[in-house]
C-alpha cells in the first residue's frame, strides 16, 4: 500500500511538471486527476477541482458543451478528427474569479488492459491572449477601415501582394471606380492609367526607387514616398496632376504587412504656378525693355533683373550682376549698399548715413528717392536721380524696384543758373530742352526751346501763363503736388511725366525735372521740359507691333493644329490615315516592350469590294466605306484604342493592353455590326449584303522585336479568314 502510494505521487509529480494542462475524468465525470496547470488555468486549487464534475466548476452553458463531448466519446459516437484517438475543440471554461479563459481541448478515452472504458483524459491549450489578441486585431481592423472610408483625400491600403484591400468614398469619386470592382484585385494602377504600371505602394513594397519617367519630384519621406504625376486617365480622360503620398504597413511583429497610399487633385495649383511662370516671365521682359533704367533685388539682396536700358547707362551688363548682390558696381567704385538695398532693410539710420539728401518717395510707402553725382570706374561724372520702391505680397517686402534716371544735363543746366545768370541763360538758350523759371502760377523765364515745344512767343509766355496751363487736366494734379513740393523744400529736386497741349491743340508727351532755387529774391523753380512724343510714339506703335505679332503667332499655332490633324486623318472616312497609325504603332510598341505587356491589332477588309464599285460605281463605294469606318471608329472604345484606314478599303483597330481574347471578341463584334448595316451587294459570293473579313493577332512585344512581327501576323490571319470563305474572323498565334 505505502508503494502505490509513492507510485501515484510520483506519477503527481510527472503531471505537475507538465507546462500544459493536464486532466482525467471517471465514468460519471468526476475529475480524479489534474496537475498544478489545469488548476491554475482554472483559477482553483487542485483539491477543490478532484472529485467534482464539469458541472460543478464552470458556467452551465460551456459545461454541457464538455459533458456531451465525454459522453459521444465514451459511446464511441464521435469519430475522432485526426486518426489518433483524440478529440479536439475550442471552448470556454469560467475560472474561480468568474473570469471566462479559453483553450483549445484534446480528449480521449482511457482503457484498461481489457480494453474496458475507464474515463477521459483531456489537455487544454490556454489561447486565452491569443483570441482577445486577434479579436482586437478584427476590432482595430474594422476602425480602421471605418476612418479610411471616410477620409476625405482619396486613399486607398494594399496587402503585402499587392491585393487592394481599402478603396473609400474619395478614391472612388476622383478614379470613377467602384471599391467592388478593385477590392481583393491587383488592379489599382488600372483605375488611374487604364493599364498596369507600378505606383507608390508597389514601388514601397517591392523596394524599388521609382521612374522618373513614371513621377515628377519623388523624395522620400521617412518610411514613406511622396511624388507628382500627370494621371491621364482620370475625369472621364480629361486627366489631373495628383499629388500622392504612400507608406508602408507593419504588424506588430515589425514586419511589413502593406502600403497605404493618400491622393490629392493639385491641378489647380499647378495651373496656377504655371500662369504665375508666365507672369513672371513677362514681367520680366517688360521690365527689361522699358526705356527706365531699373534693377529689381530680392529678398537676400540678389540682383534679380538688370534691364538693358542700366547695362546703357551704367556700362555694366546684367551677366555680370544677376544673381549675386555686386549691384554696388554700376554706381560706385568700392562695395557698399545701394539705395535699394536700404530700403529692403527699411534701414532709416543707414540712408541717412549713405545717401544724406534721401528724401521719403511719394509714390509708395517706404520708398525713398535721391540724386546726386555719380562716378564708377573710368567713366565720365553722371547726375541721376534715384528712387526705390518696395514691392509688398501679403504686407511683406520681397523685393525692391530701384530706376535710374540721368539727370546730368538738367542738373549741369541747374548749377549754371544758380552760378551765373550770363552763363545761365547761355546754356538754357542754346540748350535742346525747354528751361524755364516758373514761381508758383507763372512763368518768370523760358528758353527758346519752350517756344519751339508749344509754339507759345516768348512774350505769351511771360504775360502770365503757369505752367499748369500747358498741362492736360487729367495729369495737373501730379503737377501740381510736384511744384508744391519743391517749393515748400519737401524735394531737393523731382522729375514728372505729364501731356502736355501745344497752342495749336496737339496733344504732346513731356518729361520735366525741376529744383527750387532763389529767383530775383523769390523763391522759385527752376526746370527743364522735354518733348518725348516720337519716343512714346514709338513705344506705342511696338506695343501694337507686339500685339499683331502675338495674333499672328495665334493664328499660326491654330493652322499649324489644323494642319496637324489635317495631316494625320483620312480625308474620306475621318479615320486616322496610315501616317497615324504608323505613328502611333512605333509608340504603342515601345511602350509594350518598357512595361511588358500586350498590344493586340485587328486588320479588316471589305469582301469583294472591287465587285462593289463595279456594280454601283465609285461614289457609292465611298459611302460604303465611311458607314464601314464608322463601326470601326465606334469598336475603339477606350481613350488608348486607333482605329485607322491602312489603304482602300483595307482597315486595321490597334488594341493596347488587350488580350487575345478581347480582340477577337472586338473583331466579332465588327463582322457582326458591318452585316447588320444590311448594305446590299449583289457582287459578293458569300452575302447578299457587304461583309468583311478579320484578322486578329496580338503578343507581348520583346526587346528587339519590330512592330512589323504583329502586322504581318494579322495579315497572315487576314488571308486565312480569306481562303476559309470569308465573312469570318481568324486570329493568329504569336
Amino acid at each position: 500500500m505505502q508503494n502505490a502510494r509513492r507510485e501515484v505521487a510520483f506519477l503527481q509529480r510527472v503531471l505537475d511538471a507538465i507546462p500544459s494542462p493536464v486532466y482525467l475524468k471517471d465514468l460519471d465525470g468526476r475529475y480524479r486527476v489534474c496537475n498544478e496547470a489545469f488548476a491554475r488555468f482554472l483559477g482553483r486549487d487542485g483539491a477543490e477541482i478532484i472529485g467534482r464534475t464539469v458541472q460543478e466548476i464552470t458556467a452551465e452553458d460551456t459545461a454541457r458543451r464538455h459533458e456531451e463531448i465525454d459522453r459521444q466519446l465514451l459511446a464511441g459516437f464521435r469519430a475522432p478528427l485526426d486518426g489518433s484517438g483524440w478529440v479536439e475543440y475550442e471552448s470556454d471554461l469560467a475560472s474561480a474569479a468568474h473570469e471566462m479563459t479559453h483553450g483549445i481541448s484534446r480528449k480521449a478515452v482511457m482503457k484498461d488492459e481489457s480494453g474496458a472504458a475507464l474515463g477521459v483524459v483531456g489537455t487544454v491549450v490556454d489561447v486565452t491572449k491569443l483570441k482577445a489578441a486577434q479579436d482586437g486585431y478584427r476590432r482595430a481592423q474594422k476602425y480602421l477601415s471605418a476612418i479610411i472610408e471616410f477620409l476625405p483625400d482619396p486613399t486607398f491600403v494594399v496587402d503585402a501582394q499587392h491585393r487592394v484591400t481599402a478603396w473609400n468614398k474619395a478614391m472612388e469619386a476622383m478614379t470613377d471606380t467602384p471599391g467592388d470592382e478593385v477590392l481583393g484585385t491587383t488592379g489599382h494602377a488600372q483605375a488611374f492609367y487604364g493599364f498596369q504600371r507600378p505606383m507608390l505602394v508597389d514601388v514601397l513594397l517591392d523596394g524599388v526607387a521609382a521612374s522618373d519617367g513614371d513621377y515628377e519630384q519623388v523624395c522620400r519621406d521617412g518610411d514613406g514616398v511622396v511624388a507628382e504625376a500627370f494621371v491621364p486617365h482620370l475625369y472621364g480622360g480629361r486627366g489631373g496632376y495628383i499629388w500622392g503620398k504612400a507608406a508602408l504597413l507593419y504588424d506588430e511583429e515589425g514586419q511589413g504587412a502593406g502600403a497605404v497610399q493618400s491622393l490629392r487633385d493639385v491641378t489647380d495649383r499647378r495651373n496656377a504656378e504655371s500662369a504665375l511662370a508666365n507672369a513672371k516671365r513677362f514681367a520680366e521682359e517688360l521690365l527689361d525693355r522699358i526705356a527706365v533704367p531699373s534693377l529689381v533685388i530680392g529678398r537676400n539682396h540678389e540682383v534679380l533683373l538688370w534691364n538693358r536700358s542700366l547695362a546703357d547707362l551704367t556700362g555694366v551688363q546684367s551677366a555680370d550682376t544677376v544673381g549675386t548682390d555686386r549691384q554696388w558696381r554700376g554706381f560706385y567704385e568700392t562695395g557698399r549698399p545701394v539705395l535699394a538695398d536700404l530700403v529692403l532693410e527699411q534701414d532709416a539710420e543707414q540712408i541717412a548715413r549713405f545717401y544724406p539728401n534721401a528724401v521719403p518717395s511719394h509714390t509708395e510707402p517706404g520708398g525713398w528717392r535721391d540724386e546726386g553725382w555719380l562716378q564708377a570706374d573710368t567713366r565720365e561724372r553722371r547726375y541721376v536721380v534715384f528712387e526705390a520702391l518696395p514691392v509688398r505680397i501679403a504686407g511683406r517686402i520681397e523685393a525692391v524696384i530701384q530706376t535710374t534716371s540721368d539727370l546730368t544735363e538738367i542738373k549741369m543746366a541747374a548749377e549754371a543758373v544758380e552760378e551765373s545768370m550770363r552763363k545761365y541763360q547761355l546754356i538754357s538758350e542754346r540748350s535742346l530742352v525747354g528751361i524755364y523759371v516758373t514761381t508758383m502760377d507763372r512763368f518768370a523765364y523760358v528758353n527758346p526751346k519752350m517756344t519751339e515745344i508749344f509754339g507759345y512767343t516768348r512774350e505769351e509766355f511771360l504775360a502770365g501763363m503757369g505752367l499748369l496751363q500747358l498741362v492736360v487736366p487729367a495729369d495737373r494734379r501730379v503737377v501740381r503736388m510736384s511744384v508744391r513740393d519743391r517749393l515748400e523744400g519737401a524735394a531737393v529736386g523731382t522729375a514728372v511725366s505729364f501731356r502736355g497741349r501745344k497752342k495749336t491743340g496737339q496733344l504732346v508727351y513731356l518729361e520735366e525735372y525741376g529744383a527750387a532755387a532763389m529767383y530775383e529774391g523769390e523763391r522759385a523753380i527752376i526746370g527743364s521740359i522735354m518733348d518725348v512724343t516720337a519716343r512714346k510714339t514709338a513705344e506705342n506703335r511696338t506695343l501694337a507691333m507686339s500685339a499683331w505679332l502675338e495674333e499672328v503667332n495665334a493664328a499660326l499655332k491654330q493652322a499649324n493644329e489644323k494642319l496637324e490633324v489635317l495631316s494625320s486623318t483620312d480625308s474620306l472616312t475621318g479615320l486616322a490615315n496610315r501616317r497615324a497609325f504608323d505613328t502611333r504603332m512605333r509608340t504603342e510598341w515601345l511602350r509594350a516592350v518598357r512595361e511588358h505587356c500586350r498590344l493586340s491589332l485587328v486588320v479588316a477588309d471589305v469582301d469583294f469590294f472591287k465587285a462593289y464599285n463595279d456594280t454601283y460605281g465609285h461614289p457609292e463605294g465611298d459611302e460604303c466605306l465611311k458607314r464601314i469606318a464608322e463601326v470601326l471608329g465606334r469598336a475603339a472604345r477606350r481613350p488608348g484604342d486607333l482605329a485607322a484606314r491602312f489603304g482602300g478599303e483595307e482597315f486595321v483597330l490597334l488594341l493596347p493592353n488587350t488580350e487575345p481574347a478581347g480582340a477577337e471578341e472586338v473583331a466579332k463584334r465588327v463582322l457582326a455590326e458591318v452585316q447588320a448595316l444590311s448594305i446590299a451587294h449583289p457582287g459578293s459570293c458569300v452575302s447578299a449584303v457587304v461583309t468583311v473579313s478579320l484578322g486578329v493577332a496580338s503578343m507581348i512585344p520583346a526587346r528587339g522585336d519590330h512592330p512589323q512581327i504583329l502586322i504581318s501576323a494579322a495579315d497572315d490571319a487576314l488571308y486565312r479568314a480569306k481562303s476559309a470563305g470569308r465573312n469570318r474572323v481568324e486570329a493568329a498565334r504569336c
